[in-house]
């Protein structure tokens, strides 16, 4: 798809998501009700909305069908669809059906992606491009194709390219270029999806992507190079979806697992497929969530304790989501059990920061997705504790909210929700944002509640 391709595209998801918002007003309707009776997260239908993601057909039909668009909602998506599908024409009919299956196995999928350093390249840099006008800010690949792409990590060769015909690279560059990701990491603990931090660390990864194509370096300086540069990919992903940018921060993921995947640095690649894993739960693929994250765990099965940790706490989510409480409860008393043997001084630099209070969040989350708010409460308030980061605190500040609603604490719920509001403030934090819009839906129903109308009042003018 060229460059004409993605702007056409773009234009069109975002007229889509337009029309949805204008017949769901039209209607009388709130995103909440419109989510209720597709049978999707309320989430799901402000993305949408956005043009930020493009739902499944069988959305479009019951959206049609409740708004009484007369099919002109499920004609634009079958239009927009069939664009969509230049992208996928590479993914045959056999693996979609092995993917879709319950019980593929993923060593059998044939290999579909392109993982030679040229093509990494052309990934990273395009992925580099952060502009405040990036147009082309919309999902890559879902569904099957990034569950392809994931099980493809786990079976491809690995190669590092040859030198290049540029000045020599050493491991004193690579020193340098860890360090700068070492302040980037810090810098976006505390301002979150920032878009100056966006677009500084979109000059670090282009200037390391430059040291890959024209440097020259031994087997081992390249090793350790390509994984500098998967890492500020990670790094500008997760900025751009704390800020709710959330097609970058998709293209900027899968890049940065070309690079983990040469570096061969399975652990690295481990961390970004969970990062992937973490996307196709929030846009309401669940099942797909799963098998990236057992991919990650199968792709590299020598993790350290704190990585598996993490990719287990993030399975634990995505299978609560999917509804396999059985596998959710395995999968997050497995990241407590490895988060208490982690060793920080022998875990690799880029998870500094996983601690009890992370695994804690994120069996948190598994609770209420389980729907356990009682747990959820607790578990929140325990991860609450030991969490110092603005944005990450604010997050969970903005779930226990929800879990209180869940059990009817109406003060200790706005009063919590309040808390996370006031923490973020001036900071371009869009996820939380995106989860405080849903406690302010959840809450109208209760809107003449005197705790209920202060919040809403207070929080009238804040953007979502």
């Amino acid at each position: 798809m060229d460059a004409m391709d993605a702007d056409h595209l773009a234009e069109l998801s975002n007229k889509l998501g337009r029309r949805l918002a204008s017949l769901r007003k039209a209607a009388g309707l709130t995103q909440d009700q419109v989510a209720r009776a597709t049978l999707v997260h309320r989430s799901y239908i402000s993305h949408a909305e956005c043009g930020r993601d493009l739902p499944r057909r069988e959305f479009w039909e019951a959206a049609d069908t409740l708004l009484l668009a007369d099919g002109a909602l499920l004609a634009a998506y079958d239009a927009l669809n069939g664009i969509q599908k230049k992208r996928r024409e590479r993914i045959t009919p056999e693996v979609l059906r092995l993917i879709n299956r319950e019980d593929a196995d993923p060593r059998h999928v044939p290999d579909q992606v392109n993982w030679a350093v040229r093509e990494a390249l052309t990934s990273l840099y395009d992925a580099s491009e952060v502009d405040d006008v990036d147009r082309r800010d919309f999902l890559v690949v879902s569904g099957t194709v990034l569950t392809a792409f994931a099980h493809d990590w786990m079976l491809q060769p690995r190669s590092i390219a040859a030198a290049g015909v540029g000045r020599r690279v050493g491991h004193t560059d690579v020193d340098g270029l860890e360090q700068v990701a070492t302040v980037r990491r810090h810098q976006h603990d505390a301002l979150g999806g920032s878009r100056e931090l966006l677009s500084a660390v979109g000059s670090d990864l282009r200037f390391a992507i430059s040291l890959v194509k024209n440097g020259t370096f031994t087997d081992d300086v390249g090793r350790r190079l390509h994984a500098a540069t998967a890492e500020f990919a990670r790094i500008t992903g997760n900025v751009g979806f704390e800020g709710a940018r959330f097609g970058l921060s998709q293209r900027c993921y899968l890049a940065g697992l070309r690079a983990a995947h040469l570096s061969g640095n399975r652990a690295l690649g481990a961390n970004i497929l969970a990062e992937l894993g973490k996307h196709a739960r929030e846009h309401e693929r669940p099942r797909d969530a799963v098998r990236i994250l057992q991919s990650a765990l199968h792709g590299a099965p020598d993790l350290t304790p704190a990585v598996a940790a993490r990719v287990h706490g993030q399975l634990a989510v995505a299978a609560a989501r999917a509804g396999d409480a059985a596998d959710a409860n395995r999968a997050a008393g497995r990241s407590r059990e490895l988060t208490a043997a982690s060793d920080p001084a022998a875990e690799p630099p880029w998870i500094y920061w996983w601690s009890d209070g992370d695994a804690l969040h994120l069996c948190a989350w598994t609770a209420l997705n389980a729907d356990r708010p009682d747990i959820a409460e607790t578990l929140f308030e325990q991860a609450i504790a030991q969490i110092d980061a603005p944005v990450y605190r604010a997050r969970n500040l903005a779930l226990q909210a929800t879990a209180r609603l869940q059990l009817g604490e109406l003060e200790g719920a706005c009063g919590t929700a309040m808390e996370a509001f006031t923490l973020v403030g001036e900071l371009e934090a869009g996820w939380v944002r995106t989860l405080l819009g849903d406690f302010r839906t959840a809450l109208r129903p209760h809107a003449t509640a005197a705790a209920a109308t202060a919040y809403l009042t207070a929080t009238a003018d804040a953007p979502t």
